[in-house]
């Protein structure tokens, strides 16, 4: 049977699925033509859509406390993302950052959903700083907590909040794992090594003792590895084998992991 090319190019996705506090979702759709923000409180039942802008919106995130998210929109595709913070039902939205020359690349909530994290080139276009800001603030009110001098991102808060991880890009297969103090600006560094070395699907320990990631650490491949912020050892929590493990995943409350492998061009969980 032949189909009309039309049934290919009208072909719509969804992407980055958001739990609420109380259990809802919050993803984002293109069945109206522009990435926006839809909402569904029961499986199997029609979203609700959230967001009605012209432009794109790239993701969304639920707080972990409140009936609110925040999501991220460019103009015209230019990559330049801000931040906005919405209500559940989509009635009162605030822009929290107003700098339409930078990238804001977002760095996750604090877990009592009063700040949120943040990495951006607003004060030099090649570098990445790390900002921390109130859920209700201004762009102009962001704290600069660390003054990067690379590609940083924020890969999540410490369990109480004190802390920051920091992910530092130096090259595609060259990484490194900093763990920042956001009240004193001190940032340790929990990765030295020779060489070139990936670090990638961070997520904290749930005692925030420690780190789990993806790394390729005297390996030929990428494996799941357990970091000791004390010591600094990497241990093997699960063998990558012949195929990379490129996702990691862990529950706060349980402590349980979820990792991925790449096999043959297929994700196993």
């Amino acid at each position: 049977m032949a189909y009309d090319i039309e049934r290919y190019l009208n072909i719509r996705g969804a992407g980055g699925p958001s739990l609420g506090p109380n259990g809802e979702l919050a993803f984002t759709l293109d069945t109206t033509g522009t990435s926006q923000v839809w909402r569904v409180d029961e499986p199997e039942t029609w979203p609700d859509q959230l967001t009605f802008h012209d432009e794109r919106v790239t993701w969304a995130s639920f707080s972990p406390t409140r009936e609110e998210l925040v999501y991220g929109m460019d103009q015209g595709g230019d990559e330049f993302t801000q931040l906005f913070r919405l209500s559940a039902d989509g009635s009162e939205e605030v822009q929290l950052t107003d700098f339409p020359e930078a990238k804001h690349n977002w760095g996750g909530w604090s877990h009592d959903g009063d700040r949120f994290a943040f990495a951006s080139n607003r004060r030099e276009e090649a570098v990445f700083d790390v900002y921390v800001q109130g859920r209700g603030e201004t762009g102009d009110d962001a704290e600069l907590v660390w003054e990067g001098d690379g590609w940083y991102a924020v890969a999540g808060w410490g369990p109480d909040d004190d802390r920051l991880l920091l992910h530092e890009a130096r090259g595609s297969f060259d990484h490194d794992v900093y763990v920042l103090d956001v009240a004193t600006g001190e940032r340790t560094h929990v990765t030295p090594h020779e060489g070139e070395v990936r670090y990638q699907g961070l997520d904290w320990g749930p005692d925030g003792d420690a780190v789990y990631c993806a790394t390729d650490r005297d390996s030929d491949t990428l494996y799941l590895a357990r970091i000791d912020l004390d010591t600094l050892s990497v241990d093997v929590v699960e063998e990558g084998g012949d195929w990379n493990v490129d996702g990691v995943a862990l529950d706060d409350e349980t402590g349980r992991l979820v990792y991925s492998r790449n096999v043959d061009g297929y994700t196993e969980l």
